[in-house]
């Protein structure tokens, strides 16, 4: 069965792959006219309307340990241990090969073929500055990275959202989330203030004239409601950052994400320092979406819904909640859209074997060196390896499965 699915989607694939005129006239979009702000909606640049319709290429740029089946710690520290294993030359050979392997042509084209219509692509801050990340620390990675991805994009037909999904010193307050220590350390730090709207601002100087792009998102997921004496923060820290992407691209949409992980949007207030902003959301484990309509109706903005899923109940959810911010006018954007062996995802793979000693690793105690020390004495290295290399090769769009289900539920056709 699962041979026959691939082969299916593979010739989707191939047909939409020689048919990019189709695709293009499904996105619409001139060359130098972009998306734009039509009171509670969008529309593109002919002027017809538009939904969000899409998944996050999740796991990708910014790694989670729960996606690799670890529990809730940073992806530096899952880094961390990966390296406490297998050593840093074998690591940084490892990371360049995920970050090859994960997301590739293919995964674009399918996206186009089950009438996705757009992606949102996480980012990190550590891709655009000297900080070494994963496997290196080369500060022009993330342009590349976005280079490619809106390359895939015009092929096949996808708008394109760029979340900035860990910002320097973190936003949330959830290490595994924002690559943190644990505390949202972004706010009240000038330096880490000023190298976010730089960073903002080169990439908004670098894509001013690409119209692939739909839109900039701020911050993913800001400042935990544990942190709620830092939600003051939030609204200048957006007015700071657009001040920055307008001094060189007037062009495109502002995303804006309430706090507590964009749930909460009690503490934006103003709404007039911009003219083409957009509201986004998150919501897990409830269909009920009608507070976030009320807020665009109440606000007179656009509102999608940046990440929605994991459903206690079974992902059969996806179809109410769909159905929920269609008839309200909310876009969407699906998360996740590729992980390991997860009844929730889009597409899944198999774990590789012997994964499970990997985990017992990273989820031990290992704060000292006897501690260290102790846990290794449980890994067979050879087996890890093995299972690490697995791991690389399961990964690839053509070794993963559909999740017919999931897929039916997010109606994008």
């Amino acid at each position: 069965m699962k041979k026959y699915i691939y082969f299916t989607l593979l010739c989707l694939a191939l047909m939409v792959g020689c048919n990019k005129n189709e695709a293009k006239d499904r996105v619409n979009d001139p060359t130098g006219k972009f998306m734009k702000i039509s009171g509670r909606g969008l529309c593109q640049a002919d002027g017809t309307e538009f939904t969000i319709k899409g998944v996050n290429l999740n796991h990708w740029l910014t790694p989670e340990a729960y996606c690799f089946g670890f529990s809730n710690i940073s992806v530096t520290e899952v880094d961390k241990a990966f390296r406490q294993i297998f050593g840093d030359e074998y690591m940084n050979g490892w990371w360049k090969r995920f970050l090859e392997n994960y997301i590739g042509d293919e995964d674009f084209v399918y996206l186009n073929s089950i009438a996705a219509n757009t992606v949102r692509l996480p980012l990190t801050y550590r891709l655009f500055n000297d900080s070494f990340y994963l496997c290196d620390n080369n500060p022009e990675a993330g342009f590349a990275y976005i280079d490619y991805v809106v390359k895939m994009c015009k092929e096949v037909g996808l708008y394109l959202i760029l979340d900035m999904h860990v910002a320097p010193g973190g936003q949330s307050g959830a290490a595994h989330i924002d690559d943190s220590d644990g505390y949202p350390r972004l706010f009240e730090s000038q330096e880490n203030m000023d190298e976010y709207c730089r960073i903002w601002r080169m990439i908004a100087e670098r894509y001013a004239e690409e119209p692939i792009i739909l839109g900039y998102e701020l911050l993913n997921e800001p400042i935990a409601k544990k942190y709620e004496s830092l939600y003051h923060y939030l609204q200048p820290t957006y007015e700071k950052a657009t001040a920055a992407i307008r001094e060189v691209d007037k062009n495109h949409i502002i995303i804006l994400g309430g706090g507590n992980f964009c749930d909460d949007f009690s503490m934006l207030t103003n709404y007039a320092f911009d003219t083409k902003l957009m509201l986004t959301c998150h919501r897990y484990g409830s269909t009920d979406v009608t507070k976030f309509s009320d807020i665009s109706i109440q606000t007179n903005l656009p509102m999608y819904m940046g990440e929605f899923g994991h459903w206690s109940g079974g992902a059969e959810n996806n179809f109410q909640v769909v159905s929920n911010m269609k008839s309200r006018g909310i876009g969407y954007t699906y998360w996740p859209y590729k992980k390991m062996d997860n009844w929730e995802s889009l597409l899944g793979f198999t774990v590789p074997e012997d994964w499970s000693m990997i985990a017992e690793f990273v989820n031990s105690p290992r704060e000292t060196i006897v501690q260290v020390q102790i846990a290794l004495k449980k890994v067979d290295v050879e087996k890890a390896t093995k299972a690490m290399e697995e791991y690389l090769e399961n990964c690839k769009f053509r070794n993963c499965f559909e999740r017919s289900g999931v897929k039916d539920g997010l109606q994008f056709k």
